[in-house]
C-alpha cells in the first residue's frame, strides 16, 4: 500500500504541489480521531479502514514535502506529535469499547508501547545514535497490523457468531495483543541497540533472540483466539453495553422445581 502510495505520487507532482503537506498530516490525524470513534462505538470496519487510510496520507505528507523541496523542521515536528496523538486516539477508542473486558489491559499497554517505540528512538538520535533501522514492530507494521485486523475482524465474526449483537472482534483483540507485546519488545530492543551504540559496543547484525521473540509473540496471539473460541464453544461473545453482560461474564444457574437453567449472569 505504501509502496503503491509512492509510485503514484510521482506522476502526481503538479497536483500536490498545491497541497500543503501539513494539511495532508492534519486530515490523517482527523480520520484517526474518527477511527477511534467508529471503534469505541462498535463499528470496526469503517475504523480499520478510516485507521488504514490516515496511515497511508501519514506517509504520503513526507512524501509530497520531499518532491516539492518543502521539508522543513517544523513540518518533521508537527508530523511526529500529531503521529502519536493518532495512534492513541485509535487504541483508546479500542480501550473504551473493551472498557468491560480484560481486553483493556492489552489495549491500555499498547498505548504505552506504541508511544515508547517512537519515544526511545527520538532520544536515540537526539543523542547522536541512529535508530531507524532498529525495531521489527515501527508505526508502518503497527498500522498494518491494528489497522487491518479491526477492518476484517467483522468478517470473522460473521463466520464465528452471525447472531452476535455485540460481537467481540477476535481478530482485533488477537492484533491488540500482538501489539502490546511487540511494542514493547520494540521498544526493549532500541533501549538495548541504544545503550550498546553510547557504549561503544558493535550491534549485532541480526537479533535472533527479538525475532524469536516476536515469532513467539504471534504464536501466542494465535493460540489464544483458537483457546478462546474452543473454551467458548457455541455461546457468543458479547461485550458489555447497557442491559448486556461482558464477554467473559459467566453463567448463573437458576434451579425451579426439577429444572435448571443457566444463563447470563445479571450485571451488578
Amino acid at each position: 500500500t505504501f509502496a503503491a502510495c509512492s509510485s503514484a505520487l510521482d506522476g502526481m507532482q503538479p497536483t500536490f504541489r498545491q497541497v500543503p503537506p501539513n494539511a495532508i498530516t492534519t486530515l490523517s490525524l482527523g480520520l484517526s480521531v474518527g477511527a477511534g470513534v467508529a471503534l469505541s462505538s462498535g463499528h470496526f470496519a469503517l475504523g480499520g479502514w478510516l485507521f488504514v487510510t490516515a496511515g497511508s496520507l501519514d506517509f504520503v505528507d513526507g512524501r509530497v514535502a520531499r518532491v516539492t523541496g518543502r521539508v522543513t523542521r517544523t513540518g518533521a515536528v508537527l508530523d511526529s506529535v500529531l503521529d502519536r496523538y493518532a495512534e492513541a486516539a485509535v487504541l483508546v477508542g479500542l480501550a473504551w469499547y473493551y472498557r468491560s473486558s480484560w481486553v483493556l489491559v492489552p489495549a491500555l499497554l499498547a498505548v504505552i508501547g506504541s508511544q515508547m517505540v517512537p519515544y526511545v528512538r527520538a532520544k536515540g538520535e537526539a543523542l547522536g545514535a541512529s535508530m531507524k533501522s532498529v525495531g521489527f514492530m515501527q508505526r508502518p507494521e503497527r498500522i498494518a497490523v491494528l489497522g487491518l485486523g479491526t477492518a476484517f475482524a467483522p468478517v470473522v465474526e460473521a463466520v464465528l457468531d452471525p447472531m452476535g449483537r455485540h460481537p467481540a472482534h477476535r481478530l482485533a483483540m488477537a492484533a491488540l495483543v500482538l501489539i502490546a507485546l511487540t511494542s514493547h519488545a520494540t521498544a526493549l530492543q532500541r533501549l538495548q541497540a541504544l545503550v550498546r551504540s553510547l557504549s561503544g559496543t558493535v550491534l549485532p547484525a541480526r537479533t535472533t533472540f527479538l525475532r524469536a521473540l516476536f515469532t513467539s509473540a504471534l504464536a501466542t496471539s494465535v493460540d489464544f483466539v483458537v483457546a478462546n473460541l474452543a473454551d467458548r464453544g457455541d455461546a457468543p461473545a458479547t461485550l458489555a453495553t447497557s442491559g448486556h453482560s461482558p464477554p467473559l461474564a459467566p453463567r448463573a444457574c437458576h434451579r425451579s422445581g426439577a429444572s435448571r437453567s443457566c444463563g447470563r449472569a445479571p450485571p451488578r
